[in-house]
C-alpha cells in the first residue's frame, strides 16, 4: 500500500491551516445519525448499528465474515447507488465482504435496503484495522479512522454531511506520516474527503459507490481565506490486494 502526497500542498501547509476563530468559519449542522425506522429496518434484516470503539465492531464484523453469513461483495449488482441480488434483482440487506488472497478478511461492511449502513471495516493480512468508518444511508458520517500496517493511525477525521463538491465535509482533520523515518501528526481544521473511483475519477454522487470499486480517497483541506487545497492523495486499492 503506497501512500503519496502532492508536495507543493504539504510544503504551503502551514501557511494555510484553518484558524478556528476566523469569521468565514463553516459552520456543521451536526452529524445526521440513522432515523428510527432505518435502525428499525436493520434489526428486521439482522444488520447491528451499534458501533463501540472500532476494536469491538471489528470483531462483531469478523466473526460475521468467520460464520459464513457475509456475501461476496462481487457477487452483488451495484445499480443506481443500491446494491441489489443478482439473481432476483431485489435490493439487498446482510453484511457483504471482500477477502484478502489468502481468504482472510479485507472488508466487511452492514448493508439495509441497498445502502452501506452502520459500522464498517478494512483489515490488513494480520487483522489488525486497516480503515474503520460509519455510514448512514450509504453516506459516511461520524469518525473516519485509517491506520499504517505498524498500527500508527495515518487519518483521523469527522465526516459531518454531503459536500456540494462532492464526497463529504470533514473536520477535526489529523493526519500521520513518516518523514526521515520519524512518525508525525499534523492537525487540518476543516476539508472535504473524496472517494476516488477505479477508473481514476471522482464524481459529486461518490460516497455511495460500491466499496470494491474504490481505488482510494483524495483529501482536501481549507485555508484561512476559505481556500480549498489537496492535502494528499491516498493510492490503496480497497478489495484488493496492493
Amino acid at each position: 500500500m503506497n501512500t503519496s502526497s502532492m508536495n507543493a500542498c504539504v510544503a504551503c501547509s502551514a501557511a494555510v491551516v484553518w484558524l478556528g476563530g476566523c469569521a468565514t468559519a463553516p459552520r456543521f449542522s451536526g452529524i445526521e445519525g440513522p432515523t428510527r425506522e432505518t435502525v428499525l429496518r436493520a434489526a428486521e434484516v439482522g444488520v447491528d448499528l451499534s458501533s463501540g470503539s472500532p476494536p469491538r465492531y471489528r470483531d462483531r464484523l469478523v466473526a460475521k465474515f468467520d460464520a459464513g453469513e457475509t456475501v461476496d461483495f462481487a457477487e452483488l449488482r451495484f445499480a443506481g447507488g443500491l446494491y441489489l441480488d443478482p439473481d432476483s434483482g431485489a435490493v439487498f440487506s446482510g453484511y457483504a465482504s471482500t477477502a484478502h488472497r489468502d481468504g482472510e478478511p479485507h472488508s466487511i461492511h452492514g448493508v439495509v435496503d441497498g445502502r452501506l449502513q452502520g459500522p464498517g471495516v478494512w483489515c490488513f493480512e494480520d487483522g489488525s484495522i486497516e480503515m474503520a468508518v460509519k455510514y448512514n444511508q450509504g453516506e459516511l458520517r461520524g469518525q473516519i479512522l485509517e491506520f499504517f500496517p505498524g498500527g500508527e493511525m495515518k487519518l483521523r477525521a469527522m465526516a459531518h454531511q454531503a459536500s456540494p463538491k462532492g464526497g463529504v465535509r470533514v473536520g477535526e482533520i489529523t493526519v500521520g506520516s513518516f518523514k526521515s523515518g520519524t512518525y508525525q501528526r499534523q492537525q487540518l481544521g476543516v476539508g472535504r474527503f473524496q472517494v476516488i473511483r477505479e477508473d481514476g475519477r471522482t464524481d459529486r454522487s461518490n460516497s455511495t459507490i460500491a466499496v470494491p470499486h474504490q481505488s482510494g480517497y483524495m483529501l482536501f483541506f481549507e485555508g484561512m481565506l476559505g481556500g480549498e487545497r489537496v492535502y494528499t492523495i491516498d493510492s490503496r486499492e480497497i478489495g484488493q490486494d496492493a
